[in-house]
């Protein structure tokens, strides 16, 4: 039978106050649980004591706080990489902080491989959205070589099991006898623990793909598209017409969202290339929607979505500036469908070329 008396065991994750995940080990020292941080002095480790959880939901919460170790994903997996998987993606607010957060593909750009010196380079982009952390709700392009593969498979963990029973044991114990407020107080840190009573569990949002809803915006966007000249004069941002449009439910996350109409774009290009054209010149990354265009159709027409008025602004600042000409890899300037700022544009530019 399983010895508790001072066991360890390791090959796990942790998701810790930050909402960021870490590599751990995890000691039974009688009723107290140790979880120590890789590369991290001791003086970081975490306590948990058996006698401070008081209900079944809070140990319910404290164990969805482990998993199994998340999986590097490696260059010639990218084509398993779905929109709507759910990853665990590296963040770094300087060069020596990099962190671990919950995120949702939203968009792949199947790109071809490099294979330099004989070894397989992935140079795909993904579109992700954040779960967690300090860019939680956002969009953000990564690389294959910051993300991995969350192991949704159950924890086979002694240590943990023995821990968890001996919990189950003191709430039975406490309900039996009437007590449902718990003796002492809740944990703190390093002082029986720094488990909190609210929700810690990673929670994955049910949402749909990018894609899944470009089809949807897609209707939504001409069916209002015969609504912007009506709301001109109220809605005029540097010359050029953007259309309000209030937040649907499957959209979410803003009050309002603020798009703008273009047209000249390639055929076939794909949204998260836009979207990754405008994020290197304006460091905005926008929701790009690509509409379907018939065969005999010589481009394509687009929509980009933003929640929030200023990058809207900069957007606009950029794309109507005179010095400007946004070209498609064929030579022919974007417009947009209202202003078309950019087919009058003369004199000397200095021209972004889409694909360069």
């Amino acid at each position: 039978m399983f010895s508790a008396g001072a066991a360890a065991s390791g090959d796990l994750e942790f998701r810790s106050d930050d909402n960021a995940w870490y590599n751990v080990t995890v000691k039974l020292e009688g009723d107290v649980l140790r979880i120590s941080y890789s590369e991290f002095a001791g003086e970081h480790d975490n306590i948990f004591t058996a006698n401070h959880f008081r209900s079944s939901s809070e140990l319910s919460d404290f164990e969805g706080r482990f998993r199994p170790l998340s999986r590097q994903l490696q260059d010639f997996e990218c084509p398993n990489i779905d929109p709507g998987m759910p990853v665990c993606a590296s963040y770094s607010s300087r060069a020596d902080d990099v962190r671990f957060y919950d995120a949702l593909v939203e968009g792949v750009d199947y790109l071809e491989h490099s294979y330099a010196n004989g070894e397989e380079e992935c140079l795909c982009n993904f579109i992700i959205f954040w779960q967690n952390g300090p860019n939680s709700g956002n969009f953000a392009i990564s690389s294959i070589a910051n993300i991995c593969e969350i192991q949704f498979s159950k924890i086979n963990d002694a240590v943990l099991e023995t821990f968890f029973r001996k919990v189950r044991e003191k709430i039975q114990t406490k309900m039996n006898r009437g007590d449902t407020s718990s003796e002492g107080r809740p944990p703190t840190h390093n002082d029986g623990g720094v488990y909190q009573k609210d929700d810690c569990r990673p929670k994955l949002k049910s949402r749909l793909s990018f894609f899944g809803r470009m089809n949807q915006d897609t209707r939504r966007a001409k069916r209002s598209s015969g609504m912007v000249k009506s709301c001109e004069d109220q809605q005029t941002l540097n010359r050029r017409k953007s259309e309000v449009i209030k937040q649907d439910a499957d959209i979410g996350g803003m009050k309002y969202q603020y798009m703008i109409l273009l047209e000249n774009l390639d055929k076939g290009i794909s949204p998260v290339k836009l979207a990754k054209f405008l994020h290197g010149e304006t460091l905005i990354l926008p929701r790009v929607y690509i509409f379907p265009c018939l065969t005999y159709e010589l481009y394509a027409r687009g929509a980009v979505v933003l929640n929030c008025r200023t990058n809207l602004e900069k957007l606009c600042d950029f794309l109507d500036n005179p010095d400007h000409v946004i070209l498609s890899s064929q030579g022919s300037n974007w417009t947009s469908c209202e202003a078309r700022n950019f087919r009058d544009n003369g004199g000397r530019s200095h021209g972004a070329r889409l694909g360069e």
